[in-house]
């Protein structure tokens, strides 16, 4: 039942081999957890204990306070004992609020202190949801169609939400859109080494000339395209011959051309 609904959720692809990006993701999500939730505060907890991602909001009460620094002081135990006993979630109560420790990953700690008036029950279904999206970004899959369907519909819609958030703020700092040009670029090239060459060996040719110039496709600039085409044309010379290196040449450079102005 869960996997038909998670389908039909439309999402961007975002991939998480950028630090920055990563980062952003983590703190979102977060973000949306305190958003949907009655959760105050909230912490993602490396394995090593350094603050990967967090939520605090201003303004914090000085009871909520208090317990956050008692909290933070019992990171190097929690993570013992849940590595220890295998356990995945905990809840602890105190006179000042509700602590919930869930296991996230490899075994990084998602941590969520709430008022002591608010209902743990009625908020952990947004913890675990919140708990099983991190666990997918701190793994570094990319958030795909595919990816989306083997989870329920409450996941698969969280990480949907997640990845339109996370592509408005890299698109307003100028580096998703760069990116999906040259991806878009790359994939009119490979059609039409394709045609020549065959797909694996277009594939092989792209790859090659890529780890040549030493770049990964976000990062080829515009002074960088001439030499990327000059060697892919140098490629197919070696396995077609000249005529079909200087008809890809041309084909290369007026589809990168006709590329640019589109977006």
């Amino acid at each position: 039942m869960g996997a038909p609904a998670a389908t039909a959720v439309s999402v961007r692809d975002v991939t998480f081999e950028d630090v920055a990006v990563l980062k952003h993701a983590l703190d979102f999500e977060l973000d949306i957890l305190t958003e949907k939730s009655d959760v105050r505060v909230a912490l993602l907890i490396g394995l090593n204990g350094q603050v990967l991602a967090s939520a605090v909001p201003h303004g914090l009460s000085s009871d909520l306070y208090r317990l956050l620094s008692m909290v933070r002081a019992k990171i190097p135990l929690m993570q013992t004992d849940m590595s220890l006993s295998g356990l995945q979630q905990s809840i602890e109560r105190y006179e000042s609020g509700n602590v919930i420790v869930s296991r996230v990953g490899r075994g990084e700690l998602l941590i969520s202190v709430l008022e002591k008036t608010a209902s743990v029950t009625k908020n952990l279904p947004q913890i675990f949801t919140s708990a099983q999206v991190l666990s997918h970004i701190s793994s570094q899959q990319a958030i795909t169609e595919q990816e989306l369907a083997s989870y329920g519909p409450e996941v698969a819609q969280e990480l949907a939400d997640l990845t339109k958030r996370l592509y408005a703020a890299l698109e307003g700092q100028g580096t998703v859109g760069e990116r999906k040009i040259n991806e878009e670029i790359l994939a009119r090239f490979r059609a039409i080494l394709e045609k020549v060459v065959g797909k694996a060996e277009a594939d092989m040719t792209m790859v090659t000339a890529q780890n040549q110039l030493g770049v990964r496709p976000r990062e080829i600039l515009p002074s960088q395209w001439e030499e990327l085409i000059a060697r892919i044309s140098s490629a197919v010379e070696l396995k077609a011959g000249r005529y079909y290196a200087e008809m890809c040449q041309a084909q290369l450079n007026e589809t990168f051309t006709e590329a640019k102005k589109l977006f």
